[in-house]
């Protein structure tokens, strides 16, 4: 006689399917938490690296191009989100005496030699008006400026005007009373010598640089923190203009820029603030500019800062 064995389901029970879903739910809760947690702290990292990419692009460009701005130019308005300078090409020494073209500072002159020359490469760009060209022109074309002595006083043409000359390479050229800039009219092919032009009878520069040194100056620029687009702008190739900065308003500084029809370059976006500052030198050091930048993007946040010692010896 055969013995029965008792019959046994070989599938699982409600309680033990229940119980493997809830470990399985655990263990995918804690890969998740596992694996989530460094792409999350990835992907944060990509984002800020790129904010800082931006913002670094940004102020490395305005420091290299600080270190070009003439002497005693750079000009901070908007409440510290604008800022502006002169650019300058190349500068060198004017004959003050001795045999040759001297620059006289007392009467009409037009011309000057070069102590030393030129670069080629400047003598080969450089590009020259008449009048005062190289204060009211715009574009790629505009003649450059030959500057001497600027030291950014006085601040207004009435200022000028009572004083009976002018320092100042913001306010150009206006009557016959001496200045510190004037047109470039030609330029030596050897780059020995240069002529240059007020467009004013009589004119004269106001006042001899101690070191003889002399700038050619090819067009102001302006760097724009416009928090609103969220961006910094750059623009060149416009007209000299002494009240470009408002002292509070990006948008007006904005609409004039774009009256005096310039190039204008996009820097950076997802700008959130900038503070742009200016401490003017002494004669023993260098006057600085202090750039702060701030981005964000996805709740990221980023602040830079660099500054730029610029010359301010003229």
């Amino acid at each position: 006689m055969s013995s029965l064995r008792p019959f046994r389901n070989g599938g699982f029970t409600m309680m033990e399917m229940v119980m493997v879903l809830v470990i399985l739910g655990i263990l995918a809760t804690v890969l998740a938490r596992i694996i989530a947690q460094p792409l999350e702290g990835y992907t944060e990292m990509r984002r800020r690296a790129g904010l800082v990419d931006v913002a670094d692009h940004a102020l490395r460009r305005m420091v290299r191009d600080l270190r070009t701005a003439l002497p005693n130019s750079v000009q901070i308005g908007c409440g510290g989100q604008c800022l502006q300078y002169l650019g300058v090409v190349e500068g060198a020494r004017y004959r003050a005496q001795g045999t040759g073209d001297s620059l006289d500072f007392t009467k009409s002159s037009d011309s000057f030699d070069v102590m030393g020359q030129l670069t080629l490469a400047t003598v080969a760009a450089a590009k020259t008006g008449s009048g005062n060209a190289c204060i009211t022109g715009s574009g790629p074309n505009r003649p450059w400026c030959v500057v001497i002595f600027n030291q950014g006083q006085p601040a207004t043409m009435t200022e000028a005007a009572s004083l009976g000359y002018s320092v100042n390479a913001y306010l150009g050229i206006s009557g016959a009373f001496p200045g510190d800039i004037a047109t470039l009219s030609a330029v030596n092919p050897t780059g020995t010598g240069v002529s240059f032009d007020s467009g004013v009878g009589g004119w004269h520069y106001a006042a001899p640089s101690p070191q003889q040194r002399f700038f050619l100056v090819d067009t102001p620029v302006t760097y724009v923190c416009d928090t609103t687009a969220g961006t910094i702008r750059r623009y060149d190739g416009y007209a000299i203009t002494p009240s470009l900065l408002d002292p509070t308003s990006v948008a007006t500084t904005v609409a004039s820029l774009n009256g005096l029809n310039p190039s204008s370059a996009l820097l950076a976006d997802q700008v959130q603030g900038c503070q742009f500052t200016y401490v003017p030198g002494t004669p023993g050091r260098d006057a600085l500019v202090t750039l702060n930048v701030t981005l964000a993007r996805d709740g990221e946040q980023v602040s830079l800062l660099d500054q730029a010692q610029v010359l301010n010896l003229p």
